[in-house]
């Protein structure tokens, strides 16, 4: 599968997951699945290949998921 073809795989499993949930809430695996899928489209637009696709889409989910204590309440107050 060519690197675009990856970057909307990404983007369809974040859309079908956030239309899975009844109410869906940022600071989640949602908001985890929507930025890698967000990396991954960035680094498809720029011409990368599939490992540059993967890796920003790696960076960009780690980076969301240590900012979802910022993003939820519940999480922040847990630590």
């Amino acid at each position: 599968m060519a690197a675009g073809g990856v970057a909307e795989a990404f983007e369809a499993a974040s859309a079908s997951a956030y239309k899975a949930v009844l109410r869906p809430i940022e600071g989640t695996i949602l908001t985890v699945t929507k930025k890698a899928s967000v990396g991954a489209r960035r680094a498809a637009d720029r011409g990368g290949r599939l490992v540059d696709v993967l890796r920003e889409a790696r960076t960009a989910g780690r980076e969301a998921l240590a900012d979802t204590p910022n993003q939820l309440a519940v999480l922040k107050e847990a630590g």
